[in-house]
């Protein structure tokens, strides 16, 4: 009985330490501080949605594409796994999206998809550890979708709009 008791916590320690090299981290890849800025028709713009697409390998297991998305200013920083984190380094086509509302999932791209497909990407580039300025994205002509125009519902007696959206 007394031999077991020094055995147990041997075996535990070994069991944590083969468990501390299976955390949620170990897919992840090394990220680098990554940030641009677009303009659309020779102004900044807010709101764009810039998802970067790796040429080649994955950057991970999962998968996973940076994004970000643009300020009032037009610039943005990449988020990989952590906001504003960065990115890994490597090759990517850039994909746009603007979508007339970002917080909505129904959103429409007002540049009706030209440019957030990988095979149709007009831009490369190059993630690099020590330069975190990407070159300026820059869309010149483009023609601009307008969202549906929904005419203001008018208010009843009893204050609640019929399938009113908070």
């Amino acid at each position: 009985m007394r031999k077991n008791l020094q055995v147990a916590p041997i075996l535990m320690l070994s069991l944590l330490l083969l468990l501390q090299g299976c955390g949620p981290k170990e897919w992840k890849a090394k990220v680098v501080p990554a940030r641009g800025s677009i303009s659309i028709n020779g102004s900044p713009a807010e709101g764009v949605m810039v998802t970067l697409s790796p040429r080649g390998d994955q950057v991970d297991k999962r998968e996973t594409q940076p994004w970000g998305v643009s300020s009032t200013d037009g610039t943005f920083t990449l988020t990989t796994y952590e906001f504003e984190d960065g990115a890994p380094e490597g090759t990517y086509d850039v994909l746009v999206r603007w979508p007339d509302d970002v917080h909505s999932m129904d959103a429409i791209d007002m540049l009706d998809g030209a440019y957030s497909r990988p095979d149709k990407s007009q831009w490369q580039v190059t993630v690099i550890k020590g330069t975190p300025e990407l070159p300026p994205i820059r869309i010149d002509g483009a023609r601009l979708r307008k969202p549906p125009v929904n005419p203001p519902q008018a208010t009843p007696a009893n204050g609640v709009r019929p399938n009113h959206r908070r």
